[in-house]
């Protein structure tokens, strides 16, 4: 259900661009982000199917946490299930294989820092053999630089006291509703056509390790990194209620600040920030991402909402109950994946993000 062809808004809005003072060119882009998201939704974000779209997420989650994929622990068999997953996903969405032509970029997960965690590692094993996933969606501009969407596909496996009745940590919410989001973000904008800029979709391995894919990821990256304008990263999305404000991790270090802040506002989405979200910035893979310079941030309902995350994270959180039912909280997660097509297509474009101006 694609809008108008960008090219045309590219076009007229540099032209209308390069004639008006910087104070006019604010509230100009405004009207041009309303524009574009009004073409690539049905008459706007009030208009859009939450209820379809949380079916299309529960989904997703419902087979990644099933224990079939074993908990996707890195380097078991479910691991490479969920891999094969979300390659076939963005495959049949159109995107390409991103890593330099392959869609793997393989590395080793330190085994010692799941003992840590009490997740079961055969004695001897000194490290787990997985992958990243990386897609592209080639972008309409060349040499315009590329966005990113992040999150991490692994869990935990076998974990917790080994007494306990059940030790299968599926990772429902964490994070199987990170990478359901971010498909259905990657599927959205393909079926709209593509931006300007090259998306990449990234799918991160051993971030309950300590970050561990983010961290080769941002190593070796398939795209300089000074060449990467905008990263978002997606986390633990299933927590929050339709409605829920937005949070920033990441808000007062990178110039995404004010697209991000208009992007929300355009959305009809409240923006929440506060000083104890700094917490979260080095926990989750935007952090491997940020302290190279590369503006990355995590924007999610679910860190806005203090409360709910905290009852998430002291009951559910890396434990066997963090599984799939019925009664997951998909409505701000349905919501936080429109923002993100919105926010890819705001930073994906060179005339509503033109980097080096003011």
């Amino acid at each position: 259900m694609a809008g108008g062809p960008p090219n045309r808004l590219g076009f007229w809005g540099s032209t209308v661009l390069g004639a008006i003072r910087n104070s006019q060119r604010k509230r100009l882009i405004g009207g041009l982000l309303a524009l574009a998201l009004a073409g690539c939704t049905t008459v706007g974000p009030a208009s859009e199917d939450l209820t379809g779209i949380e079916a299309a997420l529960g989904e997703h989650i419902a087979v990644l946490s099933a224990p079939e994929y074993g908990g996707r622990m890195p380097g078991s068999a479910g691991g490479v299930a969920t891999q094969q997953y979300i390659i076939a996903a963005l495959e049949s969405y159109g995107f390409q294989p991103g890593m330099r032509g392959k869609w793997k970029q393989p590395l080793t997960v330190p085994a010692q820092r799941y003992r840590d965690m009490q997740v079961d590692v055969s004695e001897g094993v000194t490290g787990l053999l997985s992958a990243n996933i990386v897609g592209v969606l080639p972008g309409l501009v060349p040499d315009s630089g590329a966005v990113v969407l992040l999150s991490h596909w692994d869990h935990l496996g076998m974990c917790g006291p080994p007494a306990a009745p059940d030790r299968l940590c599926n990772g429902a919410v964490d994070n199987a509703s990170g990478v359901a989001v971010t498909l259905e973000v990657a599927r959205r904008i393909a079926a709209q056509g593509p931006l300007e800029r090259d998306l990449y979709i990234v799918a991160t391995t051993g971030e309950e390790a300590g970050l561990v894919g983010a961290e080769a990821f941002a190593d070796d990256p398939p795209a300089p990194l000074p060449t990467m304008v905008a990263a978002f990263n997606l986390d633990s999305v299933a927590i929050a209620p339709r409605g829920a404000p937005v949070a920033v991790i990441g808000w007062g270090r990178t110039p995404l600040d004010a697209g991000i802040a208009e992007v929300i506002r355009v959305e009809g989405r409240r923006l929440s920030v506060r000083k104890e979200q700094d917490r979260w910035v080095p926990r989750q893979d935007a952090f491997a991402l940020l302290k190279r310079d590369v503006p990355a941030v995590l924007v999610s309902s679910a860190f806005a909402d203090e409360k709910r995350l905290g009852q998430f994270i002291d009951s559910d959180y890396h434990r066997a109950t963090d599984e799939w039912g019925e009664d997951i909280e998909l409505g701000g997660a349905a919501q936080d994946m429109l923002l993100h097509v919105a926010l890819l297509r705001y930073f994906g474009s060179t005339v509503l993000y033109p980097v080096g101006e003011e």
